[in-house]
C-alpha cells in the first residue's frame, strides 16, 4: 500500500522507514530482507546526504540512498545473544556486525567509533555523534517495535565531494597572517639547516675538515683569552671553501648556517676561555640581593610628597618581575642569538607600559636612559645572574654581523647592558655602595623578624623607620609581610604610628607583582584579623566609590577579594554591597560561584546564604534582575549544579531551569546523586518542576545509575513511583550481582504511605509472567511482548543502544506491575519478598500440573445465546478497533512530531553553511533562538508519551486479538458444527423414519438389507454424537472465554480511562510544561547575553 506521511529530511531514514511504496521493484529486494529483521541503521549527516555526490559514480548521495547496496551497507543486523541462564552478554569494547549485504562493521563502544571491515572497498573510521530509538510507524517492517538509529559523521561507502562549493566569509586576521609568515620563515630556515646537516652526514670528508678547525681552536690555551679573531677566521675560511663546492651552492643563507654550526660546536670552548679571562674582574652583587626599589635613584621616590604615587611603584615592580623572568634565562643560553633575544626581552619588559588606560598627564613614569639603567641595576641585584662581563663580551665579540650590535634595538640593548656593568665597576669601594649594603642588611633583619613565627611584636619599630618603605622582589611591602606572616600587632602599630609612611592612598594602591591587594593577601593567607582591620580602616576613611574600586581590584588571575571570601561571613556582610558579583576570573568563575564551590568550609551554608543574599541586594541596587546565567562557568555548571546543600534558596526563583544540563550532559539532580548531597536531593525531588527520568548524553546514564547511596536512591524512587500511572510500582534498575541479573523494583506499601525497594531475579520475573499467562490467559496485559523484549535486551551489544532499550523496557515493566498490583492487592505482599513469591509460584504451578481438566457441567449453549455473544463481541470489536486506530494515529503523530521537529532543527543548522548573513554574531544567536523554539513540545516528553501510548496500544491489540479469535474463529466453528448436526439429524430422519423391524420378513435378502441399514444407522449416530461433542466443546470454550473476556473487557475499560488520563495525558502535559518553562528560561538567558554584548533584544 502507499503511504502519504510527510517526507523526512534525512533521505536514508525516509527510504527505510517512510517509503511510500515498499512493494516497488526498486525497493522490493531491500524490504523483502528487512521485513522481519531486527537491525541498527547507521545514519550519516543530512548535510552530506543532501549536498554531496560520490566521485566514482558521479551519483548524488540522495540518489544513492535509493539504491540497495548503499542502504544495505548502513544496516547492521542483530543476532540473538542471550545466555541460557537468563543473563545478558553486556556490551563489549569492540563488537563486530554483519551488514544486510554481507559486509563487516566493527563498533567500538568506549571510543564511539565505527570501523569498516571485510567487503568495503575503503577502510573508513566514523565517529558516533548520537544514538536514538525510533518507534516504528510503518506496516512493512515487523521485526521490532523500536529500531536504533546511530548517527555517524560520514557515510560508510563512497568518496564524497560537495555539489556546490559554498564560500564561508571570514575576516582575515592580521595576527594570524603574521604568525603564518614567521612560521614559514622558520620552516624554510629549518629546511636549510636540515639540508646542510644531511650533506655533512653524507660526506665525511667535510666533517673531517670542520673537525680539524675545531681542534685547532681547542688547542689554544685556556687562560690567554677567548681568541675571538680565530673564531671568526675559522668561519670565513670554511665559508670560502663551502661556497666553492657545488654541494652547498644551492643552500640559502650559507654563511649564517656555517656560523651557527661552528658556534654550536665551539660554544663551550669559547665560554670557558671567556670565564677564565674575566674571573678576577666579575661583579659580585650578593650583598645587594634584596635591594629595594626605594633605594634606587629614580623619580619614583624623588618626587615631592604630594606627587608620590605608590601605584607607579607597583606598576614598575610588575615590569621588573617580567624582566627578571627574561633576564634569569641568560645563564642558560648557548648562542649569541639566544643571549641577544634574552637581553632584548628584558629591556622591553622593563620599559613596558602596563596600564594603557592612563592619559598623558598621569603616565606612571618617564623611562629615560638613566631610569632604565637604574632599574636594570636593581634587576641584576635581584636575579643574581653571574658572569655579567663574560656575557657582555660574548655579545660584543661573537656576533654574526657587527652592524647588528652597533645599531638598532640590539645595539641599544648592549649599550644599556654595558652601562649597567660600568655602573657596578664605578660603585666599587664607594660610600654609596656601603650605604646600599647597610640598607640591605637592615632590610634583611626586618624581614627576618617579620617572618619569624616566634616574634609577635617589635619593641621599637622606630629603629627601622628608615627601612619601612622596603619592598621585596615580589612587591611585598612591610604591611604585606605583616599580613602574610600573621604579625597583626605590628600591622596595627604601623598603621597607627607611622601614618606618614603608610598613608591611606598607599594602603589603597599597595599591590604585589601578582596584583594582590592587602585585603586579597589577608584573605588568601587566612588572616581574618588583618582583613577586618583593613576593612575597618577603609570603611571609616574611604568614599563608597573608592571602596568599590578597591574591593573589585583583580590580581593576575583576575580574582578579586570576593573570590577569596570563602568563610569570612562578617567581612562579606560589610563589603558585600560593593562587590561586583558578575566579575569573572580567568577560569570564568564569579565570586558567588567560587563561594558556592568552597565545600571544605565549616560554615559553608552560612557563607553561601550570606553571599547569595548579598548578591541579590547588589543586583537590586543596580536596578537589575538576578541572572543565574551570570554565574555559569565555561563547563556549563550553574549555581544549581555546584551548590552543596540548602538548594531551596535557589529554587525560590521561577526563571531557573532546574533540569538544565552542563556540557557533560549532567543535570543538578545527577550531580547531587553522584556526590551524595542528600539534603539537596530531598528538596529538589519535591519541586514540581523536576524531571526524574533524564539521562546523560552520550553515556545514557540516568540519575538512578548515579545514586549509590541507598538513602538517595530511596528519595528518587519514592518520588518516581508517585509519578507512575497508578503510583504503585516503579522499575528503575537492572544490575548484575554475580552470578545473576536482578531487577530493582520499588513498591508502595498497602498500610501506609511508604515505599520499599525489592530485588527480583530475572528468572523469577520470567517465571511470574509465564505463570500469569497460564492463570489469566485472557489478560489484556502484553506479557508475551514483555517476555520477548526481555529476551532481546543487550542483543544490540552496543552499550548506548542497550541502555536506551533498557529504559524503554523499564517503562513497560512499570506499567505492567502497576496494573497487576492495582487488580490484585495480594500480589503486592508476594512481590515484596522474593522467597514468598517463589513459593506461591511453585504452588500454583503444581496445582496446574496435578489438577486434571475437570469437566464443568454447563448448560447447553443455544444458537440464541451464541447470537447474543456474537453481538456483544462485535460491539466490543468495533469499540476496540476504534480505540486502536486512534492510538495508532496518535502514536504516528507523536513520532512524526519528534522527527519533523528534529528536521526543522537540522534545517536551521544548515544556515551556517549558506550565505554571509549567518556570519555575524548577532544573527548567529538569533538563529540559535529560532532553532531552539522549533520544538513546540519537549522531545523527551514526546518520547515518553509515545512509550505510554504504545503500551496502551499493545494492551488494546492483545484484547482485540482475543475478541477476533473468538469472533472469527471459535464462533464460526460452532456454527459450522451446529450446521453439521442439523444436517446429520435431517439425513438420519430421512433414512430411518421408522425404527421398528419387520417380524415376518426373515429371508436372506431381507437380512442383508437390514445389516446394511444398521451399519448406516450406526455411522450416522456416531457422526452425530461426535459432532455434538465437538459442538459442545466449542460451545463450552465460547461460553467460558466469553465470560473471562467480558471480565477482562470490563477491567480494560476501567484501566483505559485511568491510564490514558494519568499515565499519558497528565504526565505528558506536566513534563511538557516543565520543559517549555526551562526553554523559556534558556531564551531569557540568551536575551540577557545579547544585552550584555550591547545588542538590542529582538522578539521572535
Amino acid at each position: 500500500m502507499a503511504y502519504n506521511l510527510p517526507v523526512l529530511l534525512n533521505p536514508l531514514v525516509n527510504v527505510v522507514f517512510n517509503c511510500p511504496n515498499p512493494s516497488d521493484s526498486q525497493y522490493k529486494k531491500l524490504f523483502s530482507k528487512l521485513k522481519t529483521e531486527k537491525f541498527i541503521l547507521l545514519v550519516p549527516p543530512c548535510d552530506k546526504l543532501l549536498h554531496y555526490s560520490d566521485v566514482v559514480s558521479g551519483t548524488t548521495l540522495i540518489d544513492l540512498c535509493r539504491t540497495y547496496d548503499f542502504v544495505a551497507s548502513h544496516v547492521l543486523l542483530l543476532d540473538q545473544d542471550v545466555h541460557s541462564d537468563g543473563s545478558f552478554n553486556v556490551a563489549s569494547c569492540q563488537t563486530e556486525f554483519n551488514t544486510l549485504n554481507g559486509r563487516k562493521v566493527v563498533v567500538r563502544s568506549p571510543s564511539t567509533e565505527i570501523l569498516t571491515g571485510d567487503g568495503f572497498s575503503l577502510r573508513r573510521r566514523c565517529r558516533i555523534q548520537d544514538v536514538e530509538l525510533i518507534t516504528n510507524f510503518n506496516d512493512y517492517l515487523r521485526g521490532s517495535e523500536n529500531y536504533p538509529l546511530v548517527h555517524v559523521d560520514h557515510p560508510l561507502v563512497g568518496t564524497l565531494i560537495r555539489d556546490v562549493d559554498i564560500p564561508r566569509v571570514s575576516s582575515p586576521d592580521n595576527s594570524n597572517i603574521r604568525e603564518n609568515g614567521s612560521k614559514l620563515v622558520r620552516d624554510l630556515t629549518q629546511k636549510s639547516w636540515s639540508s646542510f646537516e644531511n650533506i655533512l652526514r653524507l660526506h665525511p670528508d667535510w666533517s673531517g675538515i670542520l673537525n680539524s678547525y675545531f681542534v685547532r681552536y681547542r688547542n689554544t690555551p685556556l687562560t690567554e683569552g677567548p681568541y675571538e679573531e680565530l673564531f671568526h677566521m675559522i668561519i670565513r675560511q670554511v665559508h670560502t671553501k663551502m661556497a666553492a663546492d657545488e654541494l652547498f651552492q644551492k643552500i640559502p643563507h650559507l654563511y649564517d648556517l656555517i656560523f651557527d654550526y661552528v658556534e654550536l660546536n665551539l660554544y663551550d670552548d669559547v665560554w670557558i676561555r671567556i670565564i677564565n679571562y674575566y674571573k678576577n674582574e666579575e661583579i659580585d652583587t650578593e650583598p645587594l640581593s634584596i635591594l629595594s626599589v626605594n633605594e634606587m635613584e629614580t623619580e619614583l621616590y624623588q618626587r615631592n610628597y604630594g606627587d608620590f604615587r605608590l601605584q607607579d611603584v607597583t606598576i614598575m615592580e610588575k615590569n621588573l618581575d617580567l624582566a627578571a623572568n627574561s633576564f634569569a634565562r641568560l645563564p642558560l643560553t648557548h648562542s649569541h642569538a639566544e643571549k641577544a633575544n634574552c637581553l632584548i626581552d628584558t629591556l622591553q619588559s622593563l620599559s613596558k607600559e602596563r596600564n594603557l588606560h592612563f592619559n598623558a598627564d598621569s603616565l606612571p613614569l618617564t623611562m629615560d636612559a638613566d631610569t632604565l639603567i637604574s632599574f636594570f641595576v636593581l634587576l641584576v641585584c635581584r636575579t643574581q645572574v653571574r658572569n655579567l662581563k663574560s656575557h657582555l663580551f660574548y655579545l660584543r665579540k661573537f656576533s654574526k654581523d657587527e652592524n647588528n650590535i652597533k645599531f638598532g634595538i640590539l645595539g641599544y640593548a648592549i649599550s644599556t647592558f654595558e652601562a649597567v656593568v660600568c655602573y657596578f665597576d664605578d660603585l666599587k669601594g664607594t660610600e654609596k655602595l656601603q650605604r646600599l649594603e647597610n640598607a640591605c642588611n637592615e632590610a634583611k633583619k626586618l624581614k627576618s623578624l617579620l617572618s619569624d613565627k616566634t616574634v609577635r611584636e617589635i619593641s621599637d619599630l622606630s629603629q627601622y623607620q628608615d627601612h619601612l618603605k622596603f619592598r621585596t622582589a615580589q612587591g611585598e611591602s612591610v604591611l604585606s609581610q605583616c599580613v602574610i606572616n600573621g604579625k597583626n600587632e605590628i600591622l596595627c602599630e604601623l598603621l597607627k604610628n607611622f601614618e606618614c609612611i603608610f598613608p591611606l592612598e598607599d594602603i589603597l594602591e599597595d599591590e604585589t607583582v601578582d596584583g594582590s591587594t592587602l585585603l586579597i593577601q589577608a584573605l588568601k593567607y587566612d588572616n581574618s584579623e588583618a582583613a577586618r582591620v583593613i576593612v575597618e580602616i577603609l570603611e571609616y576613611s574611604c568614599t563608597e566609590e573608592e571602596l568599590r574600586i578597591y574591593i573589585n581590584k583583580a590580581d593576575k588571575h583576575k580574582r578579586t577579594a570576593a573570590h577569596y571570601l570563602t568563610h569570612e561571613v562578617d567581612i562579606l556582610q560589610r563589603i558585600g554591597k560593593y562587590i561586583d558579583w558578575k566579575f569573572r576570573d580567568s577560569g570564568g568563575h564569579t565570586p558567588l560561584f567560587t563561594i558556592f564551590r568552597s565545600y571544605d568550609q565549616q560554615n559553608y551554608e552560612e557563607m553561601m546564604t550570606a553571599s547569595f543574599r548579598s548578591a541579590e541586594k547588589w543586583y537590586k541596587s543596580n536596578n537589575e534582575q538576578f541572572e543565574f546565567s551570570d554565574h555559569e562557568d565555561e563547563k556549563g555548571n550553574t549555581l544549581l549544579h555546584i551548590i552543596k546543600n540548602n538548594v531551596s534558596i535557589l529554587l525560590e526563583y521561577q526563571n531557573i531551569d532546574i533540569n538544565c544540563t552542563n556540557k557533560k550532559g549532567m543535570t543538578p539532580l545527577m550531580l547531587y546523586a553522584r556526590y551524595n548531597r542528600l539534603d539537596n536531593v530531598r528538596t529538589i525531588v519535591r519541586d514540581p518542576r523536576i524531571i526524574l527520568n533524564n539521562f546523560q548524553h552520550p553515556s545514557f546514564l540516568s540519575t538512578f545509575d548515579y545514586a549509590r547511596n541507598p538513602l538517595i536512591l530511596r528519595e528518587l524512587v519514592c518520588q518516581a513511583t508517585q509519578f507512575s500511572s497508578s503510583g504503585l510500582a516503579f522499575v528503575h534498575n537492572l544490575k548484575y550481582e554475580a552470578p545473576s541479573w536482578f531487577f530493582h523494583i520499588t513498591l508502595k506499601l498497602i498500610s501506609k504511605n511508604e515505599y520499599k525497594t525489592v530485588k527480583l531475579h530475572i528468572k523469577t520475573l520470567q517465571g511470574l509472567f509465564h505463570l500469569l499467562l497460564r492463570l489469566y490467559p485472557a489478560t489484556f496485559l502484553p506479557l508475551e511482548k514483555a517476555l520477548e523484549d526481555l529476551s532481546n535486551l543487550y542483543k544490540s551489544r552496543v552499550s548506548s543502544i542497550a541502555k536506551l532499550e533498557t529504559y524503554h523496557f523499564f517503562s513497560m515493566l512499570t506499567d505492567c506491575f502497576n496494573v497487576i498490583l492495582r487488580e490484585d492487592d495480594s500480589m503486592r505482599r508476594r512481590v515484596l519478598k522474593e522467597s514468598r513469591l517463589l513459593s506461591w509460584m511453585n504452588s500454583q504451578n503444581k496445582k496446574k500440573k496435578n489438577s486434571k481438566a475437570l469437566e464443568v457441567l454447563k448448560k447447553k449453549i443455544e444458537p440464541e445465546e451464541v447470537s447474543i455473544i456474537t453481538s456483544f463481541l462485535r460491539f466490543n470489536h468495533n469499540e476496540l478497533s476504534a480505540v486502536k486506530l486512534k492510538l495508532t494515529i496518535m502514536k504516528k503523530l507523536l513520532t512524526f512530531l519528534k522527527l519533523k521537529s528534529n528536521d526543522l532543527t537540522e534545517a536551521y543548522r544548515f544556515l551556517s553553511l549558506f550565505g554571509t548573513e549567518y556570519a555575524s554574531k548577532e544573527n548567529t544567536r538569533l538563529f540559535e533562538d529560532i532553532e531552539m523554539s522549533s520544538w513546540a513540545f519537549g522531545e523527551r516528553a514526546t518520547m515518553t508519551c509515545v512509550r505510554e501510548v504504545s503500551f496502551l496500544d499493545k494492551c488494546t491489540a492483545r484484547l482485540l486479538n482475543q475478541v477476533e479469535q473468538l469472533l472469527h474463529v471459535e464462533i464460526p466453528e460452532w456454527w459450522r458444527c451446529y450446521g453439521e448436526v442439523l444436517e446429520i439429524h435431517k439425513t438420519y430422519k430421512q433414512k430411518f423414519p421408522n425404527m421398528n423391524r419387520s417380524h415376518y420378513d426373515t429371508g436372506i435378502i431381507a437380512s442383508f438389507f437390514e445389516g446394511k441399514r444398521e451399519k448406516m444407522e450406526s455411522r450416522l449416530s456416531s457422526d452425530l454424537a461426535e459432532c455434538k461433542q465437538k459442538m459442545k466443546h466449542v460451545g463450552d470454550l465460547i461460553s467460558s472465554t466469553h465470560e473471562i473476556l467480558a471480565e477482562e473487557l470490563n477491567k480494560y475499560m476501567v484501566f483505559k480511562g485511568h491510564f490514558f488520563i494519568n499515565g499519558v495525558l497528565r504526565n505528558w502535559v506536566k513534563e511538557n510544561i516543565i520543559i517549555l518553562k526551562g526553554r523559556l528560561a534558556d531564551i531569557h538567558k540568551r536575551a540577557h547575553l545579547r544585552r550584555m554584548d550591547g545588542q538590542t533584544p529582538k522578539l521572535l
